[in-house]
């Protein structure tokens, strides 16, 4: 039988992005809300540390965050994907609570041809699922792909500096280039 993993607010995770690297990550609470599965929103913090030293709490919690996203930290934990490494009160909540998560909502094509995309964003804890039109602006410091990650999806994102190794909205056959081909706009 799986042994249980305690997983609490303030918790810090440590994990090896490579053979000589390590960073860190806190978790700030289960989300309650239904876009999240109750999954746990944590911060990913900026600074990698060689794998050889032990770091103070207090060093790590204090570095700036790479991104915000949402997992199931005990699944990662029992297979070996991060460790536990200390607890911190230190979580700066009102921060995560400023982080817009977004889906891909729907495509739709303009008369112009081009391509209006259609966004759902949703806050942690917030049951509201809000639609907009027009994409979040890259770069925006608190703006996050939403769903939950997979340990190895995770750990991923981490090793490439928080960016994604690969396109999260693609499939392995891109649907979308097809469906436009057949869709024309309305002739008036």
């Amino acid at each position: 039988m799986a042994k249980r993993v305690v997983v609490k607010p303030g918790y810090i995770y440590e994990v090896q992005i490579n053979d000589r690297e390590k960073c860190y990550f806190q978790n700030l609470g289960k989300d309650t809300n239904f876009f999240s599965f109750g999954s746990n929103a944590v911060r990913v913090f900026k600074k990698k540390y060689p794998l050889d030293i032990q770091i103070p709490v207090d060093e790590i919690v204090s570095d700036d965050v790479l991104f915000y996203t949402h997992i199931f930290i005990g699944i990662g934990v029992r297979h070996g994907f991060y460790n536990y490494v200390g607890k911190s009160s230190q979580m700066d909540i009102e921060d995560l609570y400023r982080v817009e998560f977004y889906n891909l909502g729907k495509e739709m094509i303009n008369k112009d041809g081009s391509i209006l995309e259609e966004w759902s964003t949703y806050h942690f804890g917030d049951d509201d699922l809000v639609m907009k039109i027009a994409s979040p602006k890259e770069g925006d410091k608190y703006v996050e792909i939403g769903g939950v990650l997979g340990p190895p999806h995770f750990v991923n994102r981490l090793k490439n500096d928080g960016r994604w190794g690969y396109d999260p909205f693609k499939f392995d056959i891109d649907l979308t280039k097809e469906i436009h081909s057949v869709i024309k706009p309305l002739e008036e």
